[in-house]
């Protein structure tokens, strides 16, 4: 479905392209009556397109929420791993690689908008762990800016498109934004990962559930990853060492005191 839509979109675009070229050039007004006719219905097509795949992405992220059951999870996290995959919402080194022939799509949505964050992010820790596993996949689409605390800009999904036409290029480029909210909170690089990783260390200290662990573990993969120099990535490792060892410490003087306060297993599965 997603490559059907992909394909039938980018072929409109041309068609609209096309039309208008052709509209430019004519003079006579029968033609441009014709032409005009041919523009409206594709602008509708196209529209029908469009308004689709927002529904789609959505009622995707509806799916998400945390009430929702398993087989709701897992099913729209695969969706959207196939969505991500299919280039509509990232140019991540991710994507898989397509023909010579295959069509792209001739515009780009903002897949991980502020709410679609946290949803993911919630997921992380969830007690299935094909849902962590498939929560962490697509959050390796997103970018450092992503995970940043209060962006200067949240873009929706579900609002109104702007049509740009590409100006260096033989088929136009649709951009589909949402209307900007500008936020004067000051941002803060990875702070909105850095946070989480905090509240669910915390959590997972007070329960000791192996669910929390593994998804403390996994947001310490996502840091990994997003950061930049190997200094940085040195220094992350070491804190989880240091980590370790003091928690050793207390195992050491008290086991029943380090079971309950100091739990090992999200650390050892992070530095894993």
């Amino acid at each position: 479905m997603i490559e059907r839509i992909r394909g039938a979109t980018a072929s409109l675009v041309r068609e609209l392209f096309k039309l208008k070229s052709g509209a430019n050039i004519s003079d006579q007004s029968s033609e441009n009556s014709r032409t005009g006719e041919e523009l409206a219905r594709v602008n509708c097509d196209l529209q029908m397109h469009n308004n689709f795949i927002k529904w789609y992405l959505g009622f995707l992220l509806g799916e998400l929420v945390p009430t929702a059951s398993y087989q709701r999870h897992i099913t729209a996290l695969r969706a959207i791993n196939l969505v991500l995959r299919s280039g509509l919402g990232t140019e991540h080194t991710l994507l898989t690689q397509t023909a010579d022939h295959a069509t792209v799509w001739p515009y780009r949505v903002r897949i991980f908008t502020s709410g679609c964050m946290r949803l993911l992010l919630d997921l992380l820790v969830d007690p299935f762990e094909d849902v962590r596993v498939n929560a962490t996949v697509i959050l390796k689409f997103a970018s450092q800016n992503d995970f940043n605390n209060g962006g200067v800009t949240a873009y929706l999904v579900d609002l109104e498109e702007v049509y740009t036409l590409a100006k260096d290029a033989s088929v136009p480029v649709i951009e589909n934004y949402g209307s900007a909210v500008t936020s004067s909170i000051a941002q803060e690089p990875l702070g909105l990962l850095t946070d989480f990783i905090a509240r669910a260390s915390e959590i997972s200290k007070r329960t000791g559930r192996a669910d929390y662990a593994d998804g403390v573990a996994r947001c310490y993969q996502l840091l990994y990853g997003l950061l930049n120099s190997t200094n940085d990535r040195l220094e992350l490792v070491s804190d989880l060492v240091n980590s370790l060892d003091s928690k050793v410490v207390i195992a050491e003087v008290s086991l029943s005191a380090a079971v309950a306060e100091a739990p090992v297993h999200g650390i050892l599965a992070a530095l894993r």
